[in-house]
């Protein structure tokens, strides 16, 4: 009642003392972002369609002032992500100035290093630090690749992106389970270049509970999709973690020259640095690595151990878009380039668009696994990121450039604090 008061008194003086109107809104916004504060983050995982690792969650970060900003968080228990938020981060940043947002990452951060860098406190804090991004650009009205530095592109040339395995809404489609065939791989990999995609990428999905597969299908699917894209299309290979060292080179070798892929991607189990070096100094081609590293260190030590030459950080796995512009300049330091990991439409694929516009060092294609409409979020937007002839522009709107729709977020909220 006193702020409003003391508000009605000022409105009043100023029209007294001759100030128009107009003057005395542009005053009270200034005054309104100088004493900001964050009163409430609240998490939502909206009820998952059809597959419970593949639904999402969403962060809101709610101030005194009613601006409000919207992240995405990321692990695949999603429950557990939405406590991690609530419960151990979310009390360091109640009564903070949300513009603070480096500040608030690090003693955040810090505070809850000891449980789960690597993994949980990543993802979780990722969320809340682009909603804080979304926030701040909402509040200055301008998008968030203007508070990072500017752009370098228009719009993000994409690959298409698409793995072996046949997910649960797949069945129908393919009418099994298990893995894709070749064959099947190289029709959904014709679907993308018929679209206007000018790359693509295998992933092969091997994971480390099957290392050195035999038999192996790589090569088969690899021959299949470079013969349904032809020889102009850019390939690339991604081997899920899925090799040992020697047989990475081996079939990294063997690829290339029957095939042409531009680069094996994750060709050893995650953080084997050292045996990754084996790989990056046998093959001359480059080797791309970063799904699985969550931090500046790792990727320094990626870089400066492994031997990496394109780096792939994930806006919501990599600890929020503060954290991946350190990473951008820890591989631009080191004169690499990186290439953007995104596996999720919505909040993520535009916190992405934003982060690679903004810096120097993104390589020519960024990853795209399509909208992804068997997922279910597209409900809970009010637009929608256009992809067209393989590229995503950029949002030209306040914060990230997405509506979200509240209502139907909560209405969908499996979560409860």
């Amino acid at each position: 009642m006193q702020k409003v008061a003391r508000n009605r008194r000022t409105f009043i003086s100023s029209l007294l003392s001759g100030q128009t109107i107009r003057e005395y809104e542009e005053q009270m916004k200034k005054s309104r972002l100088s004493d900001l504060k964050i009163t409430d983050i609240k998490a939502y995982h909206p009820k998952p369609e059809k597959d419970a690792s593949n639904s999402a969650v969403y962060v809101k970060v709610e101030t005194d002032a009613g601006l409000v900003g919207w992240g995405e968080a990321d692990k695949d228990y999603k429950l557990i992500c939405c406590d991690f938020i609530e419960k151990v981060l979310k009390p360091h940043y109640l009564g903070q100035d949300p513009f603070q947002i480096d500040r608030l990452w690090n003693y955040a951060f810090f505070k809850s290093y000891d449980e789960g860098a690597h993994g949980l406190l990543a993802g979780a804090i990722s969320g809340i630090d682009i909603a804080l991004w979304d926030l701040k650009a909402r509040a200055l009205e301008v998008p968030v690749y203007k508070l990072l530095g500017g752009k370098f592109q228009d719009k993000i040339k994409l690959y298409g992106s698409f793995g072996a395995n046949v997910k649960r809404h797949e069945r129908s489609i393919f009418g099994h389970g298990g893995k894709k065939t070749p064959k099947e791989m190289a029709g959904i990999a014709r679907d993308y270049v018929e679209k206007g995609y000018q790359a693509v990428k295998v992933r092969m999905q091997i994971r480390q509970l099957n290392i050195d597969p035999n038999p192996d299908p790589s090569f088969e699917t690899v021959k299949a999709v470079r013969e349904a894209i032809g020889d102009d299309i850019t390939l690339f290979f991604d081997a899920n973690n899925g090799y040992t060292a020697h047989r990475a080179i081996e079939q990294g070798q063997k690829l290339r020259n029957a095939y042409n892929i531009a680069t094996i991607e994750e060709p050893v189990t995650m953080n084997n640095y050292h045996e990754l070096r084996e790989v990056t100094q046998a093959l001359d081609f480059p080797i791309t690595a970063g799904e699985h590293e969550y931090n500046r260190w790792h990727f320094r030590d990626l870089i400066t151990i492994g031997g990496v030459d394109i780096l792939n950080p994930d806006l919501i796995k990599s600890s929020g878009i503060s954290e991946c512009k350190k990473i951008a300049a820890v591989c631009q330091a080191f004169d690499k380039r990186f290439m953007i990991h995104n596996a999720y439409p919505g909040i993520a694929t535009a916190a992405a668009l934003h982060f690679v516009t903004s810096c120097p060092n993104a390589s020519e294609y960024q990853e795209y696994a399509g909208p992804r409409y068997w997922m279910g979020l597209q409900k809970y937007f009010k637009n929608e990121l256009i992809v067209e002839d393989g590229y995503l522009r950029v949002p030209e709107t306040p914060g990230l450039g997405l509506e979200i729709d509240e209502e139907a977020i909560v209405n969908a909220n499996v979560y409860k604090p």
